[in-house]
């Protein structure tokens, strides 16, 4: 097994999944270049020639769990950014589904907005983006007892807007020991984790999807 000082797996992947400028015809110009990533298409196809007959799905659901439907209204704080992040005091309270609704919509909503494309038909876009609009990142939220919902571990479908509990009881001691006793996530009322449906990303992008996780992720 490596050790984390060792970069050559790291520089490696970077080198195999980088972009890079290929002219469209020898002896052409610059401004005839085309631009593609990952493994040189003398290798295997161009990403644009993935089999569209195994596309995946946009969405997760859970179909056969009850859906509770979150609230659809913005509440507009007038609060900046860098203020919200940094009050670490607010952040640990008045936790409840209306706050819940707008932390979900707002990182990974459905906006009013869709498009039509002859191959892959309706696309329906999100608050946040996503390389391609794959939208591969979900929403899944640990929660102890709040106010208005009980402790438990959800999942945010994005298609209606709606928490779906995948577990009951309260499981943020399991996170609290995965991320190193971390003191915030140690007492707060509830915690967002974002997970990846790697092959959303992988069918087109292949092993640069590595990269378009981490990258989306922070983009929430």
């Amino acid at each position: 097994m490596s050790s984390n000082s060792d970069t050559e797996a790291a520089l490696r992947f970077h080198a195999a999944t980088k972009y890079r400028v290929l002219p469209h015809e020898a002896g052409s110009g610059d401004e005839d270049a085309w631009y593609v990533m990952g493994t040189p298409p003398e290798v295997e196809p161009p990403i644009w020639e993935e089999d569209w007959s195994i596309m995946p799905r946009p969405y997760k659901e859970y179909s056969e769990l009850a859906p509770l439907y979150l609230p659809a209204e913005i509440q507009h704080t007038g609060m900046p950014a860098l203020e919200a992040l940094a009050d670490q005091a607010g952040a640990s309270t008045g936790v409840d589904t209306a706050a819940i609704a707008q932390l979900a919509r707002l990182s990974n909503g459905l906006l009013n907005r869709s498009q039509t494309y002859r191959r892959r038909g309706l696309v329906e876009f999100r608050t946040a983006g996503g390389t391609g609009a794959r939208y591969q990142l979900e929403l899944y939220f640990v929660c102890g007892p709040l106010p208005d919902l009980e402790a438990g571990v959800y999942h945010y479908a994005t298609r209606d807007h709606a928490l779906r509990q995948l577990r009951a009881s309260d499981f943020r001691g399991h996170l609290v020991s995965a991320c190193g006793d971390e003191p915030s996530l140690r007492h707060a009322p509830a915690a967002v984790i974002v997970t990846s449906t790697f092959w959303r990303n992988a069918w087109r992008y292949r092993a640069r999807a590595y990269r378009h996780t981490y990258w989306d992720a922070a983009r929430r």
